[in-house]
């Protein structure tokens, strides 16, 4: 048996590629974890897990497209959609 790599709560294997659940205030997505969820995801319901905005969003804090913080490409944001 060898450790997890440290951003791992739990893994299959010692990398940091190798994550099947994150420790402490840390948030999954493809086998990483992260200090945040990256650009085009969300932190779902407060959990550790990271989901995918809607397309047209760049960030987001749900799923909807009345979810987006900001905008695709050249899109703008108005009244909270692009």
């Amino acid at each position: 048996c060898k450790p997890c790599d440290v951003s791992c709560s739990t893994c299959n294997g010692p990398s940091f590629l190798n994550c099947l659940s994150c420790s402490n205030q840390r948030y999954y997505l493809n086998g990483k974890c992260f200090s945040s969820c990256p650009n085009g995801y969300y932190n779902y319901d407060q959990s550790s897990i990271c989901l995918n905005c809607h397309p047209i969003c760049s960030t987001c804090d749900g799923p909807s497209i009345f979810n987006c913080l900001s905008c695709q490409g050249s899109l703008t944001k108005i009244n909270n959609q692009c």
